[in-house]
């Protein structure tokens, strides 16, 4: 079981909010697709993480 946590960050009522979200994936390739879907919606590797989801670094 591979995990990995999710950092949202966004303004809401003139306040920065945070929202931490655990993600579970049963394998590397599940994880990967995970990846592909999450790329689609925003800058996955725009925190400064050093891993993604699947513990590759970013490019």
């Amino acid at each position: 079981m591979l995990t990995a946590e999710v950092s949202n960050i966004f303004s809401q009522g003139g306040r920065t909010r945070k929202v931490h979200s655990l993600i579970f994936s049963p394998s590397v390739e599940a994880a990967r697709k995970m990846n592909a879907a999450f790329k689609s919606l925003g800058n996955i590797s725009s925190d400064g993480s050093y891993f993604r989801l699947f513990g590759e670094r970013p490019r």
